[in-house]
């Protein structure tokens, strides 16, 4: 959701946003005439998906570097943004939830490595994962 006080308002101005598969830059947030509520004027980085240049019935809200690039949304179109840790997380950690492996891809696996598996149990993969973010660094967890 977007902020109410006209300073918040104001810190949204330049930030980037994805909606659906399109990305885009925050240019506007306010009211637009004739209309209720509040608006996002996002200039795309696809010119195909804007509507306007940042122009709604003659009345230039902003400017788009290019034409037809910009478009009127409202904020609830906005998903929440992640901060970097959550998004590499969604992206890029495995958990029991989103990894289910047989026994028959199992011993595929172990077959193709000439190696035998076994499990490892550890607790704290979050602790590994702060670590890594803070520190700017890649880790790679595998669970076979």
């Amino acid at each position: 959701m977007i902020p109410q006080s006209h300073g918040q308002q104001e810190q949204l101005v330049g930030q980037r946003i994805r909606v659906g598969n399109f990305s885009g830059t925050i240019r506007f947030v306010g009211e637009v005439a004739n209309t209720d509520g509040e608006w996002i004027g996002v200039e795309w980085d696809d010119p195909q998906r804007g509507k306007h240049s940042g122009t709604v019935n003659g009345v230039e809200y902003f400017q788009t570097r290019q034409a037809n690039s910009g478009s009127m949304i409202r904020s609830e179109k906005i998903p929440p943004t992640q901060t970097l840790a959550e998004a590499i997380h969604d992206k890029y950690i495995i958990t029991e939830d989103t990894l289910r492996l047989d026994a028959e891809m199992l011993k595929e696996v172990q077959k193709q490595l000439h190696a035998s598996l076994f499990e490892v149990r550890a607790a704290g993969h979050s602790f590994l994962v702060n670590w890594a973010v803070e520190r700017n660094r890649v880790v790679v967890i595998v669970w076979l």
